[in-house]
């Protein structure tokens, strides 16, 4: 009869401590999640800081350089208008030029940005690592 009574007052036991331990396993999952959206926002942040900086660096250096083709341009269009005697022949022929060049400068300047490793891949490596971790433990725990 005792042990009886023992065994019944473990299980009522274990079943009052449900919800205290439910509880404290969403508390749990909640800060996880809380953790790895933090995570993931800072290296968000990072990457976007990242190409700010490159972006107000390579325009501050367009900038710098453009002035000093405006003079170089000028110079050379009238060292042209020289030899042809035509103005417009002399900006036409300059003109064009640069924009050749500068096209297949774009061209290059996008492919060497687009291939530069992005952070997001990195980002989802990790949350695939802890997604194994918690894979894992959770089947150590049963």
């Amino acid at each position: 009869m005792f042990s009886e009574t023992e065994g019944r007052t473990r299980h009522e036991s274990s079943l009052s401590q449900l919800p205290s331990l439910l509880k404290r396993f969403c508390d749990q999952l909640l800060r996880l999640l809380d953790t790895q959206l933090a995570l993931f926002k800072a290296e968000l942040n990072a990457g976007v800081k990242i190409y700010a900086k490159h972006l107000i660096l390579a325009m501050s250096c367009t900038l710098i350089a453009l002035v000093g083709f405006t003079f170089l341009s000028l110079g050379l269009v009238f060292w042209v208008n020289g030899h042809t005697a035509n103005l417009a022949i002399s900006f036409g022929c300059v003109g064009g030029t640069y924009f050749i060049l500068g096209f297949i400068s774009a061209l290059v300047t996008v492919k060497r940005m687009t291939h530069q490793p992005p952070v997001l891949n990195q980002t989802l490596e990790e949350l695939e690592k802890d997604q194994q971790w918690i894979t894992r433990e959770t089947h150590q725990v049963r």
